[in-house]
């Protein structure tokens, strides 16, 4: 159709927001002619009008408009913000499964006015312009303006925390869950989510860790990731190879924003093309430690047609839950309340049943306020995250 549409939003309040901590939403798209899955971040006044300064650590994700990763691109890296209204780019990229590497590029940058501003810079991938929407002085959202890809791409920037005395092997330290999604060769958007927890141990190793995804509709869950080693380079850029069981060797490079979080692109499968985030746990895991109210957000699709869904979970601490949501089904909306039981294993990993949902979701527990999700039921790509809704968490996993 043409003209006007009308549109429809699903919303869950993360957090309200307070003086001393900002509000954000979990929200879908609810209407009858398209399909989509976010969030929301409430904006700092105070820096609305205030340039971007010094650092900051990037990625972004263009998805495929065919069922193949033709005209896919993802990218991690630094941006340097100049006084000047310069910027200077370093970066990883994936460009429809081809990767490489991009060193001192430059570009521009204006300051924002009631808080977006445009950014325009070129990289091993080509030029790019981006409008980006300023939640406060350490975070952005980046939307691509330029004509180069036929699906507008999306990005998020985040101040990047140096330690004192810059990046080194003991920067990346512990345990960090991590969610990534992405689009492959054979389906096309949205066909690989991946979430999971690996073991730095500041040295150079890792030890091991947890992997679960879904590819092509085909889940590979409750996966090992073997011991493994990284590098670590003083910009906070780490490289390191993956072997998950059955999903195979996954290299991946990782920025570092700080030691406690980083956005990681894998470059190592010429078919496909996917990027998330990763954070440190902090706290130990069980039952217990997942008791609260939490806002959820997933998006993806379940056998081929597209589903959003957002809401909230209760658990009680004792392996039950109360699952309540809004979706959208490929343009038909729904809301439903269901019970389902959990189970939490010490390395944050939660499985969890829904009725007349799935039997297969499972939950990476970043703490007891934070977790990346995976729906892991054949046919279905779905992933996203959810948040305590009693915490000033900002960011919900799995989502820009």
């Amino acid at each position: 159709s043409t003209g006007p549409q009308p549109l429809i939003w699903g919303i869950t309040v993360a957090n309200s927001g307070t003086t001393a901590a900002p509000g954000s939403f979990g929200v879908i798209e609810g209407d009858t002619f398209a399909n989509a899955s976010g969030a929301a971040y409430q904006q700092s006044a105070a820096t609305l009008a205030t340039a971007p300064s010094g650092t900051f650590v990037f990625r972004t994700h263009v998805t495929t408009s065919g069922t193949s990763i033709a005209g896919s691109q993802a990218s991690v890296g630094l941006i340097d913000f100049a006084s000047n209204g310069t910027v200077t780019v370093n970066d990883d990229y994936n460009n429809s499964g081809t990767a490489g590497t991009s060193s001192n590029f430059s570009g521009t940058f204006t300051t924002p006015s009631a808080g977006i501003g445009s950014l325009s810079y070129t990289d091993g991938m080509g030029s790019h312009s981006y409008d980006y929407f300023v939640i406060d002085a350490s975070d952005m959202l980046l939307y691509e303006t330029d004509g180069l890809n036929a699906s507008p791409g999306l990005g998020r920037a985040e101040a990047q925390q140096v330690p004192t005395g810059g990046f080194v092997n003991a920067s990346f330290n512990g345990s960090y869950a991590f969610g990534s999604r992405g689009d492959t060769s054979a389906s096309g958007a949205g066909a690989v989510n991946s979430v999971g927890q690996l073991t730095a141990s500041g040295n150079g190793n890792i030890s091991g860790g947890s992997f679960d995804w879904a590819r092509d509709g085909s889940p590979q869950l409750s996966q090992t990731i073997a011991a493994s080693t990284y590098t670590l380079s003083s910009s906070g850029r780490v490289t390191t190879t993956l072997s998950a069981s059955a999903a195979g060797s996954i290299g991946d490079v990782l920025y570092m924003v700080s030691p406690t979080r980083a956005f990681l692109l894998v470059v190592s499968d010429p078919s496909r093309v996917e990027d998330g985030s990763m954070d440190l746990q902090s706290g130990a895991f069980s039952n217990s430690t997942f008791t609260s109210q939490y806002a959820f957000v997933m998006g993806g699709a379940v056998s081929a047609v597209p589903l959003d869904r957002t809401g909230t979970i209760q658990s009680d601490g004792n392996g039950n839950l109360g699952w309540a949501e809004q979706v959208n089904s490929g343009g038909t909306g729904n809301g439903v309340c269901l019970t389902g039981t959990y189970s939490v294993s010490a390395n944050g990993r939660t499985t969890a049943s829904v009725s007349t949902l799935s039997s297969s979701l499972v939950f990476y527990l970043v703490s007891g306020s934070q977790a990346y999700a995976l729906q892991g039921d054949t046919g279905t790509q779905m992933m996203g995250g959810m948040v305590n809704q009693s915490q000033p968490v900002p960011a919900i996993p799995g989502i820009f």
